[in-house]
């Protein structure tokens, strides 16, 4: 279990992802772009010894929703950061940015004079007009989903050559030569899936950090401030670009030693006039007119939860695996109109924590049946690798609730234990990057075969498969953005160890394949659901999905 929480907060009809811990005066913090607040979660740990530490995903990025600009600039990311302490009634604060993050903190400093107390501005960027002027023509190339994969390769040269010269994109020139570590491979997976979380998005913060000119706003500083690097950050030689500055702002280079560099990061918060302590974020308020998220705890931790629309009829959809509430997003908008519809991003997946180790099914369904209850669900529908988790938590005590099966799927018979290792085989991140390779062939060839690992003419899953490259690179990230976590929930969602489900007598639907293997797969589930009528969709897409669940979701 991590050291922090995380919380959804409603800005202006728009949803912010942060991470929080401890108690006492606030200080907020701004991760560097293309990365999200992931990359300050140790920090937010070790202040939270002192402080309410808050970071924040900056709109667009990690789990942020985007601003409603098509070119934002660093002063509109400035006002909407005001507004989300505005809204979690912070009315003054100490503030930490690296790289993008610390041109917002400044210029939010200078906008809203007397909201911070006092500045850390780390590795912050200083540009020539020359450099700006290539960067933006050159350094933000596009990362749109390639129907091959061939965007993760892609991404990963890219990352890994920024890491040798910067910048990446002008080839290796030997001026451009980076004079630092290669990052382990971990951390370069981390911002990895950061940018596939995001795509394309991942260009607006970046392109507002190079048209930024911070020279007035630096002279204008009046709060106590402090711009450093440390050795091993890109930006360090930025720090004899500053022009002069005013008294009250302190400059200094580090070592790559990161305990020193915390060290001096708390101690110069710490420095700060006592302000109030921070109030607890409140509870995440609901957006009637379009999907919102929340976090909540459960038995087994924190889970991720998806809401859209409204109604006496209350959905609870399971994703497959691999899946998560994102690739389901546009099925959630296709019936938001006949339901109240609930996504839980399963334990493992996305924002919500991993299984405890030794977890099996029955703590999974424990997990289910709290947020089951919870949302007072009446309907459950499961898609997949799922539908033996719906049909067990379906008769954990006799319910008759309606039950959907989209698309269903289960273990070959006799060999369940051997078929998850297979289905979520362990595949740590590698300095080459080729570990992205192999997820994206999990997630495709799960539609081309069944099982995915054998693929032999018997196991082809025969006509048009839903091979959409978007969706596929959100099943990519459920599968990377917690490895182990995944890996455990695959294992425990296909548990033998709770026995055949029993009958369920309620109503029920299958949505089946139209392929021999699909209605193999679709028999199956009819022997455990008596009552069920069955929809066969030619082609298996959301909107044939939907117009499959969408009359019967409205005759229940």
């Amino acid at each position: 279990m991590s050291g922090h929480r995380r919380h959804f907060v409603t800005v202006a009809g728009r949803q912010v992802h942060m991470r929080w811990a401890g108690s006492g005066p606030p200080v907020v913090l701004l991760h560097a772009c293309p990365k999200s607040s992931v990359e300050q979660a140790p920090l937010v740990e070790r202040l939270s010894r002192r402080f309410t530490a808050f970071a924040f995903d900056i709109p667009g990025y990690g789990d942020s929703e985007p601003l409603p600009l098509p070119r934002p600039e660093i002063a509109d990311f400035a006002d909407a950061f005001a507004a989300t302490l505005e809204t979690l009634g912070i009315g003054r604060a100490a503030a930490y940015g690296r790289h993008t993050g610390g041109l917002i903190v400044l210029d939010l400093a200078q906008r809203h004079r007397g909201r911070l107390s006092r500045i850390i501005l780390d590795g912050f960027p200083v540009f020539t007009e020359a450099e700006r002027q290539r960067f933006l023509t050159g350094y933000l190339q596009p990362l749109l989903p390639l129907w091959d994969g061939l965007h993760l390769p892609g991404l990963w040269a890219r990352l890994r050559e920024n890491y040798l010269f910067f910048p990446w994109n002008e080839g290796p020139l030997p001026e451009n030569r980076n004079p630092i570590d290669m990052p382990p491979a971990e951390q370069m997976h981390a911002t990895a899936v950061d940018m596939l979380k995001v795509m394309d998005l991942w260009r607006l913060g970046y392109a507002a950090a190079f048209r930024y000119r911070p020279q007035a706003a630096l002279a204008a500083l009046d709060c106590p401030a402090l711009i450093m690097a440390r050795r091993d950050d890109l930006l360090h030689p930025h720090l004899e670009r500053l022009p002069p500055l005013p008294a009250n702002v302190a400059v200094e280079a580090h070592s790559h030693d990161v305990a020193a560099w915390a060290d001096r990061i708390e101690g110069f918060l710490a420095d700060a006039d006592p302000l109030p302590a921070a109030p607890r974020p409140a509870a995440t308020r609901p957006r009637p007119d379009r999907p919102w998220s929340e976090i909540v705890d459960t038995p087994t931790g924190p889970v991720r939860l998806r809401h859209a629309g409204a109604g006496q009829k209350r959905l609870m959809l399971l994703h497959d695996l691999p899946g998560s509430g994102m690739v389901e997003l546009p099925l959630m908008r296709h019936l938001a109109d006949v339901a109240r519809v609930t996504i839980p991003d399963l334990p493992g997946v996305g924002l919500s924590a991993a299984l405890p180790e030794g977890a099996g099914q029955a703590d999974l369904l424990d997990t289910l049946e709290t947020l089951w209850r919870r949302e007072g669900c009446n309907v459950l529908a499961s898609r997949g690798l799922t539908s033996g988790l719906a049909l067990a938590l379906a008769a954990r005590h006799g319910s008759t609730h309606p039950l959907a099966l989209i698309r269903p799927c289960f273990p070959p018979a006799g060999d369940t234990d051997g078929f998850a290792a297979a289905h979520a085989p362990d595949i740590p991140p590698c300095d080459a990057g080729t570990h992205l390779t192999r997820l994206w062939t999990i997630a495709r060839d799960n539609e081309l075969y069944f099982p995915w690992f054998t693929p032999r003419r018997e196991a082809i899953r025969a006509g048009l498969r839903p091979l959409d490259p978007e969706r596929l690179t959100a099943q990519v990230v459920a599968m990377a953005e917690n490895p182990a976590g995944y890996r455990r929930l695959v294992l425990a969602a296909v548990d033998p160890s709770g026995g055949s489900p029993a009958p369920h007598p309620g109503r029920a639907l299958l949505v089946a394949d139209p392929d021999r293997i699909g209605h193999d797969l679709a028999d199956r589930a009819a022997g455990i659901l008596p009552a069920a009528s069955r929809e066969t969709v030619v082609l298996p897409t959301v909107e044939t999905e939907a117009a499959a669940l969408r009359p019967w979701l409205s005759g229940l």
